[in-house]
């Protein structure tokens, strides 16, 4: 989610997929890491305690200059 963290942050995510690449399992796995690093962000970065799926959806439809209103709203 770049309106969150960067895509250069995207590529400098170390996760141990052991050596497999391209690959459905290595695409889940890696993606389930980006999916925790991006939750574990907005946690520290926002001060939530919680990041329900359906807030997630509302990030992925709101402009980027946007989202820090959305998350101080929605963490209120």
């Amino acid at each position: 989610m770049p309106r969150i963290i960067s895509l250069k942050h995207l590529y400098a995510t170390k996760t141990k997929t052991d050596g497999i690449h391209h690959r459905a399992l290595a695409d889940a796995e890696m993606t389930a890491h980006l999916w925790i690093n991006m939750i574990n962000d907005i946690k520290s970065d926002y001060c939530r305690k919680d990041v329900p799926f359906g807030l997630m959806q509302q990030l992925a439809k709101t402009a980027k200059k946007k989202v820090p209103q959305l998350l101080a709203v929605a963490g209120a």
